[in-house]
């Protein structure tokens, strides 16, 4: 007989052949899992969606630095090439930036205070 308030030390199997306790503990083990589950869930969401937000930002920024650097190709244009100071070379007709141009954009970036040189790291 058990005491009232506490399990029998053995409690008699049921019908289909399993005792309380065993039918509590795998309920319990199951919930476990699916908050286990649930859990580890959420965690990787979460880091996909920083990755994500990171990565936009990332794009957002070279963005930036691309917008800068095109102002700054016009602005090398107006001061040498439109003052008939310099001819451009067949590479800056092409569209490349040569080695005169990319000196004169990191001066540019260097005088703006700005911490990055041209090229910079690009983001996919």
């Amino acid at each position: 007989m058990a005491v009232e308030g506490h399990e029998e030390r053995f409690p008699a199997a049921r019908p289909n052949g399993r005792c309380r306790i065993q039918k509590r503990s795998v309920a319990a083990d199951d919930w476990r899992r699916r908050l286990l589950s649930q859990v580890l869930s959420v965690a990787w969401d979460a880091k996909e969606r920083r990755r994500e937000r990171q990565r936009r930002a990332n794009l957002a920024e070279q963005s930036r630095r691309d917008n800068i650097i095109t102002s700054l190709q016009r602005l090398w244009t107006q001061r040498y090439v439109a003052a008939f100071t310099v001819a451009m070379t067949d590479e800056e007709l092409a569209g490349f930036y040569s080695e005169r141009q990319i000196t004169f954009f990191n001066q540019e970036l260097e005088k703006m205070g700005l911490t990055w040189r041209y090229p910079f790291e690009r983001v996919e």
